[in-house]
């Protein structure tokens, strides 16, 4: 499913929980990042591809590392790592501690809320099972790990166990004109379509697709809270995780 909004950013979120951004062109009201960026996949686990315009590719990491490879590179092993290490320094009002090198940080706060901010500007949170990944200007990703793992190993012919079973959300995308995308995948036995995704514009439209290939349009007037009847999921296209918001620092 693609969205492409006015100011050129287009956003395609795949039923395999992947999120695709690109921006349409660089001009004056273009996100900082895309000066060098041709285009970003966020995948499972909230790791981000970013594949630069002189051909280079770069891999960020919750932890604040980041893996880099040039544009001459043909294999994996080519990947050059930078790892985010030296000392520590704990702040004495919060409990958090921190690392920093550069532009890049990584805080680990009381709770058990990792924020890694790289140099780009990217942002990754994790707790527990969320991650959410977020840059200026450019759409915020929030992936449930759990749900995105029991579905890819379910695509791939596996077992999952019932409770985890069902309906289930492995996503949300938040764009930047308020428009909301949720990806769910349901491993149960009597589904006949596994992956499903769910566009809601700012005026209450809904898109539906379908990996069977059924695409459905629902006006503002049909709306009743979406379509979306995710498994323990009272608002889907609820804001992204409450915890995120108390750690901005």
């Amino acid at each position: 499913l693609r969205s492409t909004d006015v100011s050129g950013l287009t956003v395609d979120v795949g039923c395999d929980g992947s999120v695709r951004m690109r921006h349409v062109g660089v001009g004056p009201g273009a996100p900082a990042c895309v000066a060098d960026e041709k285009e970003r996949v966020v995948c499972g686990g909230g790791v981000v591809v970013r594949r630069l315009r002189d051909g280079s590719a770069q891999l960020l990491f919750a932890d604040g590392s980041v893996a880099r490879q040039d544009s001459d590179s043909t294999s994996s092993d080519d990947l050059e790592w930078a790892l985010l290490e030296g000392a520590c320094v704990k702040d004495a009002a919060t409990g958090a501690r921190v690392w920093m090198r550069g532009d890049t940080s990584l805080t680990i706060f009381e709770d058990g809320v990792v924020l890694a901010k790289h140099a780009d500007g990217t942002i990754i949170r994790t707790c527990e099972h969320h991650v959410i990944v977020e840059c200026p200007g450019l759409a915020a990703v929030e992936i449930d790990t759990d749900i995105d793992a029991t579905a890819t190993a379910h695509a791939q012919g596996h077992q999952v166990a019932v409770a985890k079973g069902g309906e289930r959300i492995r996503c949300r995308v938040a764009l930047p004109d308020g428009s909301r995308v949720v990806a769910t995948y349901d491993t149960s036995v009597t589904a006949t379509v596994r992956g499903r995704l769910a566009l809601l514009r700012p005026d209450r439209t809904e898109i539906l697709a379908q990996d069977d290939g059924l695409i459905t349009l629902r006006p503002p007037e049909l709306y009743q809270g979406g379509s979306v009847k995710a498994r323990g999921e009272h608002h889907p296209y609820g804001l992204l995780a409450p915890w995120c918001e108390a750690h901005d620092d």
